[in-house]
């Protein structure tokens, strides 16, 4: 990865762009447009319903974005018609971002948790099907440290980065231990690191491998400022304090 790549250089929408007086919410078409507008690379999460859909969702449960509690693996087509709340937007697919966005600008996709090996290794598979063909600059992060493997199975070339520190809120395959012991062998490309959460020790640890950073999330000028001090690329989330303007997104009419 060269020191101008887009890992490196061109901070990242996180979830797309949100406009709430326009109705605009998280992780949707709409929210992935106006980023790409504005010509910002785009983080997504994606996860992969029963019925082999890949869609863009960021919680397990639908309780906030539909208002009834609904697992997102067990989502029908028929779901996918409903809007979410305060909004006239509905749960995106992946194939609808990949057709509209079409490279114009790069995509940041988080591979979400999935409950056993084969749903995970199901999901790496898809995904990597479905970018397989895409016209445009992507890379996937996890917090699974396992996914990078699985990913680099089905597309070796693709640029994988893990996600850190982790909370203990997460189920016990989830560990920092775990993590670590990959870190130190060097199974991923970058690290998206959790700036809130960082600690001075966990956080030399990661800039010690020399592998990009990217911190997530960026609400602030002070955690900008941070970031750039230590050198590492962002995910931000409040569009109207940041002092990053983009490039004009690459043509591909």
């Amino acid at each position: 990865m060269n020191k101008n790549h887009w890992i490196r250089t061109r901070p990242i929408a996180h979830r797309g762009i949100q406009d709430l007086d326009k109705g605009i919410v998280e992780n949707t078409l709409e929210s992935c447009i106006l980023a790409m507008e504005k010509g910002y690379p785009i983080e997504i999460d994606v996860r992969l319903t029963d019925e082999g859909k890949l869609i863009l969702i960021h919680d397990s449960f639908t309780t906030r974005l539909l208002g009834k509690r609904k697992y997102y693996s067990s989502l029908r087509d028929k779901d996918l018609e409903l809007c979410i709340l305060d909004s006239k937007c509905k749960i995106s697919t992946l194939e609808s971002v990949l057709e509209t966005v079409n490279g114009k600008v790069p995509l940041l996709i988080e591979l979400k948790y999935q409950a056993d090996f084969w749903k995970m290794n199901r999901l790496a598979k898809e995904v990597a099907l479905a970018l397989k063909k895409y016209n445009g600059e992507y890379a996937i992060q996890s917090f699974y440290s396992k996914m990078a493997k699985l990913y680099k199975s089905y597309a070796p070339d693709a640029y994988v980065g893990l996600i850190m520190p982790l909370s203990t809120k997460f189920p016990k395959q989830f560990n920092n231990i775990t993590n670590a012991i990959a870190l130190k062998k060097k199974n991923f490309d970058f690290i998206s690191y959790g700036i809130k959460n960082h600690t001075s020790y966990s956080l030399n640890k990661v800039i010690d491998t020399g592998l990009p950073i990217i911190f997530y999330n960026v609400t602030n000028p002070e955690l900008e400022a941070f970031a750039n001090k230590c050198n590492a690329n962002f995910i931000f989330a409040d569009y109207e304090n940041i002092g990053y303007i983009a490039p004009k997104f690459v043509n591909k009419e």
